[in-house]
């Protein structure tokens, strides 16, 4: 199953800008890669994984999931 670049709503691209993010890149990464560069980058990787759960759950990128 190909992972899919979330809806821009779900996102925030000041983030991606300053992280240096690319969502096909990160989409085009196998499970043990995605495992290696987590450990590189956790700011980056916490990034992607709070968008996609976001988008999972319908809440938007002003939202903080912490508060939710």
């Amino acid at each position: 199953m190909a992972q899919q670049t979330p809806a821009i709503e779900y996102r925030s691209l000041e983030t991606e800008e300053r992280l240096n993010f690319n969502w096909d890149e990160y989409n085009a990464m196998s499970i043990w890669e995605s495992g290696k560069w987590g450990f590189k980058n956790p700011e980056a990787s916490k990034y992607a994984l709070d968008t996609l759960k976001r988008e999972r759950l319908g809440i938007t990128a002003d939202t903080d999931l912490n508060k939710l």
